[in-house]
């Protein structure tokens, strides 16, 4: 007899998903995907501009161009006088009053001449017997080479050094006073943001002037402090250097070119001639004196004339 047994039935197989479900989850990954790189991109995007606009500085709201530009947001001609890493000035058109108190120069005159050649014959005899000496360009005020020698701010310093000149070939020697920033001296233009870095480098330029001229008096008088005024040298050429940087920063607009041209010009020859005084109160070397000293009679008639210019609106 067979006897009967119950048949089992096989369990059923675990299914992978459907190929429904398949797509609706890749599609969810895209998106999620796609969101977060879009959320990404916009942050990174969003630093990077912050950090350029940063490192820009004044300026960096507006669009710097190779030329042409002007109007409120400054011009970039070929007047202009900015660096390679320069931008338009822009700010719109305004003023600004240079922060100076009037300083006095006294310069000893021993002649004037008509020719170039005779004054540097002067300079290199004056040289001879250790003193400095400057020939200055003939002006709207005189047709003349003149020649100058030590200059300082104190009248009794150089009136006693004026006494040894006269003693050493020249009894027709003279004292010559010249006073810059007698009176406010306000720059304007097309540019605020222009004006008032010329202003910052106008107020160095006065203040090295000012400061080296009681430097060189302190020389005459026998009083000079070599490591202190090397400090106060060092400090200047940080001041003269940071005033050059800002104003190289902008692109002069058309109307302000002339001014930053002038201003960088005079800037240099600063840098130059406070590299020419440290280099002497560091050697303590006679002919190194003497080329500053001279470099330093020769920036004081510059500026005067500089200042002059600006106040004839020439």
């Amino acid at each position: 007899m067979v006897s009967a047994q119950r048949r089992t039935r096989p369990k059923p197989q675990p299914r992978g998903p459907s190929g429904f479900t398949v797509f609706m989850v890749f599609l969810l990954l895209a998106v999620l995907c796609i969101s977060g790189g879009f959320a990404l991109g916009r942050y990174l995007l969003s630093t990077l501009g912050e950090t350029v606009a940063d490192g820009l500085g004044p300026g960096a709201d507006q669009t710097a161009g190779t030329g042409g530009q002007s109007g409120e947001e400054g011009t970039s001609g070929d007047g202009g006088t900015g660096g390679a890493g320069s931008v338009p000035a822009g700010g719109g058109p305004g003023s600004a009053v240079c922060d100076l108190s009037p300083v006095t120069f006294y310069a000893i005159q021993v002649g004037a001449f008509g020719s170039r050649a005779n004054g540097d014959n002067v300079v290199a005899d004056l040289a001879g017997k250790g003193l400095p000496g400057h020939v200055l360009e003939p002006g709207a005020d005189s047709e003349l080479y003149r020649v100058r020698t030590v200059t300082g701010t104190r009248r009794e310093v150089v009136e006693a050094v004026l006494a040894r000149v006269r003693t050493k070939g020249y009894a027709d020697a003279f004292i010559v006073t010249q006073t810059v920033a007698a009176s406010d001296l306000t720059l304007s233009g097309s540019s605020v943001r222009y004006v008032e870095r010329a202003a910052a480098a106008v107020e160095a330029l006065v203040s090295l002037l000012r400061v080296e001229g009681d430097i060189w008096d302190d020389h005459h008088a026998g009083s000079l402090d070599r490591a202190e005024a090397s400090r106060t040298v060092d400090a200047l050429i940080v001041t003269v250097r940071e005033a050059k940087e800002n104003l190289a920063g902008l692109t002069a607009p058309t109307d302000l070119a002339g001014l930053g041209g002038a201003l960088e010009t005079l800037l240099i020859e600063a840098t130059a001639n406070l590299q020419a005084l440290k280099s002497y109160l560091a050697s303590g070397v006679e002919v190194d004196r003497l080329a500053a000293e001279s470099s330093f009679i020769g920036l004081v008639d510059r500026y005067v004339r500089f200042e002059a210019e600006l106040e004839s609106g020439s």
